[in-house]
């Protein structure tokens, strides 16, 4: 449960073993955090059903570097970057609810985000990789599509 970030574009070998994973961004649904962060980079339609007209150029590389560095701070020092509303989130609790109804008492389970320096920053790196696949993909005039499931 939670955002899966997927980019398609023109030619992507669909045979190929793995190609799902090209270019693929996860965020569970408790990574409030990194739940924020996807939705500041992809405006609100681009979260609609065939709404794939998200423009991949270099002038997201700013938005990327700044956010990055508000992602990576609130990591290190333990804050929340937005609320769980803004981070499309909130149905988060409702599941959380539901699974603890469900699942036998004295199982753990854990809903967070990451908490650790690391993590984030290979979390991170996705999407920076994600938006750099979609630039060159433009570039070569592939069509890049973004498709995000949640």
């Amino acid at each position: 449960m939670g955002t899966d970030i997927y980019l398609r574009y023109d030619g992507q070998d669909m045979e190929k073993e793995g190609y799902w994973q090209e270019g693929n961004i996860r965020a569970s649904i408790g990574m409030v955090n990194e739940n924020y962060v996807l939705r500041q980079i992809f405006p609100p339609e681009c979260w609609e059903e065939e709404k794939n007209n998200f423009e991949y150029n270099e002038d997201l590389f700013g938005k990327v570097m700044r956010l990055g560095e508000q992602y990576l701070d609130a990591v290190s020092k333990g804050y929340q970057l937005g609320s769980k509303g803004e981070a499309g989130v909130t149905h988060g609790d409702n599941i959380a609810t539901l699974l603890k109804s469900i699942i036998p008492e004295g199982t753990t389970m854990e809903m967070g985000g990451i908490d650790n320096i690391v993590e984030a920053k290979q979390w991170y790196l996705s999407v920076a990789q994600h938006i750099a696949m979609g630039v060159s993909m433009t570039k070569k005039g592939l069509n890049p599509k973004v498709i995000i499931s949640w």
